[in-house]
Order: C-alpha cells, then structure tokens, then sequence
C-alpha cells in the first residue's frame, strides 16, 4: 500500500495545473490498484480473525522466553543501581547474547547472568536479586503497568476498545445512510429517465 501511495505521488510530483493527464490517468491507476489490494487485505484479515483462536498460554510462555520484555530489566538496573540508561542498555544487550549463545531463554536470566558482565565492564554488581529480576522480565506485570492513555493495562485496552466500538457503531451508522441516499438518488434518477422517455 505504500509501494502504490509513492506511485501515486511520483505521478503527482511537480504536475502543472494545465496538464491534468497524469492526474486523471497515471495516479488514478495506482489508485484504482490500491483499492483492489486493500479489498483483498480486507478479506484475508475477516477470514483470519473470524478464524483465530488465541491460546493465551502459548503466548504468555512465548513472551516469557523471547526477549520481548528485557528493556525493563535494563530500567530496573538504572532505578536499582544508579548507573545510566546507556550504561543498563549495553549490560542487558551482552546478557542476551550470552544467553542465546548458551542457547537459554529469558527466563533463564538471573543475578548471576548481569554480574557476569556488570562487574567486568562497568566495575559493579547488581543490586538486584533474583526475585526482582523475574518481576522486570514479568510481561504480565510490563503490560498492566501501562496505564496512560493508549497504554496496555486492562482499564486502558478496555477503554480504547469502547471508543472504537462507538466508532465504528457511527461508521456504520454513516455508510448506511449514504447506501440509502445512494438508494434514493437511483430511484429519483430512474423516475426522472421514464418521465422524459414518457414525455418524448
């Protein structure tokens, strides 16, 4: 879709008022392409949502095991030991390269596994404990920790999904009265067509 929205935009680049042959022509295709992929997209992703089917487990374990949450970690150290945020960045970065050279997981990231490069590199050791560790790679705890607005905590998903669900019920609401008033030009157009033919 952007492949087609640069299309589109080349054509248009620099076009004097004059010359409306790209405009109408060779933008439009791009366009008319674009709307023919979008409602291709649109299919695929109905098909794919009615379909799922969300194994919370599996996900959870996944997110615990794939990194996904070591930047915590890496604010944990700074809020715990006082070094920079640079400084916490670089000592998780070679704790998760350890880790996947030993071929580890997230979980498997302890104490021990931070002092291993804390204290050659950056001459300390980590306040943390082990139990403190488990809760700054939580994903569970990251994500009910988001609560500002457009945030991953419960009370915020819950509320964004109400605002979309209102949207959509106007959307809705919108493109049916525009099928109507579509609805209702065809007739008057059909009415006005077998007048003239009458008249004529």
């Amino acid at each position: 879709m952007i492949g087609y929205a640069m299309g589109m935009y080349a054509c248009m680049k620099n076009i004097i008022y004059s010359h409306s042959k790209d405009t109408s022509v060779e933008a439009m295709r791009h366009f008319n392409d674009a709307f023919d992929e979008m409602e291709t997209i649109l299919a695929l992703a109905d098909v794919t949502i009615r379909t799922m089917k969300l194994h919370r487990d599996v996900m959870l374990g996944h997110a615990r095991q794939n990194f996904c949450t070591v930047t915590e970690l890496a604010n944990y150290i700074v809020r715990t030991d006082g070094v920079s945020f640079r400084e916490a960045h670089e000592i998780v970065a070679a704790v998760v390269g350890n880790t996947v050279d030993r071929k580890k997981t997230c979980a498997d990231i302890d104490t021990a596994a931070v002092n291993e490069v804390a204290k050659p590199q950056f001459g300390f050791e980590t306040k943390l404990t082990d139990a403190k560790i488990l809760e700054a790679l939580d994903p569970a705890r990251i994500a009910e920790a988001k609560k500002t607005i457009g945030g991953t905590a419960r009370t915020e998903v819950a509320r964004q999904l109400d605002l979309i669900e209102k949207r959509l019920k106007a959307d809705e609401e919108e493109v049916a009265r525009r099928e109507a008033q579509i609805a209702d030009a065809a007739k008057a157009l059909d009415a006005a067509e077998e007048t003239l033919l009458a008249e004529a």
